[in-house]
């Protein structure tokens, strides 16, 4: 048999192995190149999937009724303007030249005690929001109500009233957002987006429980780079011990100090940014356009430029006062509450969108410093979403579950988070753009559409059926969120002996409403939403397992209230 021949090729020598073809070089190469190509579509497609929620809800949003809240629950509006008290005094806004202040353009409500109902409002927001804008005229000042809730009365004597601010310097700027009240000494925290720099405000809070009055009595104001950069919600530790969310990196109005912007960047950077980039870009920052379309960016992209931090201070010397970072890389940080039983810290992200819920301890002494929640990755948290744009949470001020249930044995002691928002974010840009139209008769009223959930922890049940009906009433149900059992479990282990050994959160519906008007329920672009406990209220009967629902609105005139809202 004739032996094969070999075929040599150019440049080889019998018998040498023949040299490695050009396509078995570059398989190994091209091995590693997809490789890399495929690591970095995952690294794409992880930070685009969260974007991708956020761009749902504000660029093909649900169309909501005019409005909606559950059965059995009767609503109006609460209404009142005033003109008498001095420490509001400044030129006219808005619609109405001859009033100075409404209630109206509430950013936040807070339970004080009893049924006492705080109100922090701006009537000059549609001309001074340090947030979406514009920044025209910081002339006109803000104002804060207090209100029954128990007498749901508008009548002058009884109707909510302006809270008179003692002391507080009539040249300052007063453009009210969040606050918060520590009970224990009677102590009013308040965000005040100013022309020159944030603040946050603090005073004490002095009731007459003879003739009813409150008198606000001014304490000090206080600015750190940390924790007045782009203020929005506080929750209040103690008498000098604060929580505060920032809501942008990037601010609309960043502070006249450029000192002070570098101390906040210097603050935030990551460890890998030279020191010498942050007086440049604290630069670059403050220049006027890019403070007017680099927060937008932020806003649109969905970047985690938010965060937490703590304050502490004493009454003698606001300049004194410390933070600390608490939580950091939320997209846009928004409301904040503390659950009654102290475990869990609630953060509204109103461009995830959706709330987070972090495992929390508070210090021991209420002036203390709080354990940090870490920096941007490795914090273990739960994020609840939501199908609209959150604005505010606040927990209910009830420990009573429904009847038959044992609230010991949930986790939050039977409350629920109540989770205010947007479901139409375009429609609220328009609406800032101007906001004014509140008297708008035979013609079209501009829309905001409203959205408002509670947030219960309830028992998971064997097979997946949960305690809680589904939320199936309302026009566009919530969404039932996702279950992070394990984590959950660790977060809130049951108070006392269950047969339950998993938890998970479910949202119902309390109100959804895209048109407000002065003179029906409904309020456009709501804010925050209260739910007060009727039971020790003379004025309702059959008030057990029943709430008096209270919800502002960002570009709305008044207040929506109902009664009989089902706990």
């Amino acid at each position: 048999m004739p032996s094969k021949r070999q075929v040599i090729s150019p440049g080889q020598t019998r018998g040498e192995a023949p040299p490695p073809s050009p396509q078995g070089r570059r398989a190994p190469q091209s091995l590693v190149s997809n490789r890399i190509k495929l690591a970095l579509l995952a690294l794409i497609l992880s930070r685009l999937i969260p974007f991708l929620s956020w761009a749902t809800t504000a660029f093909w949003p649900v169309s909501l009724p005019d409005f909606w809240v559950p059965d059995g629950s009767t609503c109006s509006n609460l209404n009142a303007s005033q003109v008498d008290d001095s420490v509001y005094d400044g030129k006219p806004t808005g619609g109405i030249a001859s009033t100075k202040q409404e209630l109206s353009f509430c950013e936040d409500a807070e339970h004080l005690v009893g049924g006492w109902v705080l109100f922090s409002c701006d009537f000059n927001r549609g001309r001074w929001n340090t947030v979406m804008g514009p920044l025209e005229d910081p002339e006109p000042r803000g104002s804060l109500w207090i209100w029954d809730a128990r007498n749901g009365s508008e009548e002058e004597e009884e109707g909510p009233r302006v809270l008179s601010l003692s002391g507080y310097p009539k040249e300052r700027d007063f453009h009210p957002l969040g606050t918060a009240y520590h009970e224990g000494s009677g102590r009013l925290f308040v965000v005040n987006h100013a022309r020159d720099a944030s603040s946050i405000e603090v005073f004490d809070l002095v009731h007459d429980r003879v003739n009813g009055a409150w008198e606000a009595h001014y304490v000090l104001s206080l600015r750190h780079p940390l924790a007045t950069h782009t203020p929005n919600a506080i929750v209040a530790l103690g008498a000098t011990s604060l929580l505060v969310t920032n809501d942008h990196l990037l601010a609309r109005r960043p502070p006249r100090d450029i000192e002070q912007l570098q101390a906040t960047y210097r603050a935030l950077s990551p460890d890998w940014l030279p020191s010498s980039l942050i007086a440049p870009l604290a630069r670059l920052a403050s220049n006027p356009l890019v403070a007017n379309l680099a927060p937008r960016l932020e806003t649109i992209l969905g970047l985690g430029g938010g965060w937490v931090a703590q304050l502490r201070f004493t009454d003698d010397e606001a300049s004194a006062a410390e933070a600390r970072l608490v939580a950091t890389g939320i997209p846009f940080a928004n409301g904040l509450a503390i659950s009654p039983d102290g475990s869990t810290l609630a953060v509204a992200s109103t461009t995830t969108p959706g709330v987070r819920m972090y495992a929390f301890t508070a210090p021991p002494s209420g002036d203390g410093w709080a354990e940090p929640l870490g920096r941007r990755r490795g914090v273990s948290y739960d994020v609840v979403s939501t199908p609209f744009a959150p604005d505010n949470v606040a927990f209910s001020r009830t420990s009573r579950s429904p009847k038959g249930k044992e609230s010991d044995k949930t986790p939050w002691g039977g409350a629920k988070l109540v989770v205010a928002g947007h479901a139409n974010p375009i429609q609220l840009l328009s609406l800032a753009r101007g906001p004014y139209d509140l008297d708008n008769e035979g013609k079209k009223q501009k829309k905001a559409s409203s959205w408002v959930v509670a947030i219960d922890v309830v028992a998971a049940i064997e097979g997946g059926e949960s305690e809680q009906e589904e939320d199936d009433q309302a026009p566009h149900p919530a969404l039932r969120a996702g279950m992070a059992r394990e984590r959950l479990v660790a977060v809130h282990p049951p108070h006392s002996s269950s047969p339950t050994s998993s938890w998970e959160y479910r949202l119902r519906t309390l109100y959804q409403g895209s048109a407000g008007s002065a003179n029906g329920p409904g309020v456009r672009s709501s804010t925050t939403g209260l739910l007060i406990d009727e039971e020790d209220n003379p004025a309702e009967s059959e008030a057990e397992g029943k709430a008096t629902f209270v919800v502002p609105g960002l570009y709305a005139r008044g207040v929506m209230v109902c009664h009989g809202v089902s706990l």
